[in-house]
């Protein structure tokens, strides 16, 4: 291949052997480093073609450098894992909300694998691709809510499990704006029945932390 390549003409060529299915929906492309020595240019030039390739919806790049392929058709999934995504497994809660979670899947034939992503989207992104090549059947997930970077990241994540027909059930807490099924707790009811319980034991100054 000719030298002096830019980042447009990468992007084309890239694009063009996406759509003759050189690579698979969910498939890795080969790393940064390979498709820089095979195009003859810079990592930082390869960076930039994938990156105009994300935006355009085709790729979804992850840490370490690493892409998939997003894909529109159906998968048939069969792997009976499922990931439980939590804010910290080692909080005695989220520990007691996974012997629970583990329990029921177990009696329905399925396994699960838990991760803490800690309200790191880029973790949780990480995470989720390493996972794919598992052909998990679903995910179940505590949404990330702090810092606009960080619900960027999250949605589209949430855009690519869509489009790899994951399907996704929040935990915990959920998002207005995302129309996935969530369980939760009733925190209104809760709260009303504790302090009801307070001031039928005689407590009158009651505060309120969250």
């Amino acid at each position: 291949m000719p030298k002096g390549k830019g980042y447009r003409q990468i992007q084309e060529e890239l694009r063009e052997r996406l759509r003759k299915g050189e690579w698979q929906e969910g498939e890795r492309l080969p790393s940064y480093r390979k498709l820089a020595s095979e195009y003859e240019c810079s990592v930082n030039t390869v960076e930039k073609a994938l990156r105009a390739l994300e935006e355009e919806g085709l790729l979804l790049r992850g840490d370490r450098r690493r892409t998939v392929v997003r894909g529109n058709g159906p998968e048939a999934r069969k792997s009976g894992l499922i990931g439980a995504f939590v804010l910290a497994i080692d909080n005695p809660i989220w520990g007691s909300v996974l012997r629970g979670i583990e329990d029921r899947l177990h009696r329905d034939g399925f396994s699960m694998i838990s991760v803490s992503h800690e309200q790191r989207a880029d973790k949780l992104r990480t995470a989720l691709m390493n996972l794919l090549d598992a052909n998990i059947d679903g995910v179940l997930l505590s949404p990330i809510e702090h810092g606009k970077e960080e619900r960027r990241i999250f949605y589209e994540t949430m855009d690519f499990l869509r489009h790899h027909h994951i399907r996704v059930v929040f935990i915990d807490r959920f998002r207005h704006d995302l129309d996935i099924p969530y369980v939760t707790t009733d925190n209104i009811s809760a709260s009303y029945r504790l302090t009801k319980l307070l001031i039928e034991n005689g407590h009158r100054q009651i505060g309120f932390v969250r």
